[in-house]
């Protein structure tokens, strides 16, 4: 039963777009219990199928932005 309960957490955590909230909170904050707390959380949600993919799409690389100002001038 525990298990079921488990795997179900799981998928509610992906349906309402968790993985893509906790890879925004590892990028965003410095408090270290928190960052501690969220990868755990990764780590938990990590051994679902479902949510792995999801965990890796969310974790992706973003292209580089141009800065929005130059300290060069011509």
């Amino acid at each position: 039963m525990m298990t079921f309960a488990a795997f179900l957490f799981q998928l509610i955590v992906l349906a309402s777009g968790g993985p893509g909230e906790l890879v925004r909170i590892m990028r965003s904050y410095t408090y270290e219990k928190l960052l501690w707390t969220t990868s755990r959380v990764i780590k938990v949600l990590s051994v679902c199928s479902s949510n792995k993919p999801a965990i890796v799409e969310a974790g992706k690389a973003r292209p580089p932005q141009a800065p929005q100002h130059s300290l060069l001038t011509f």
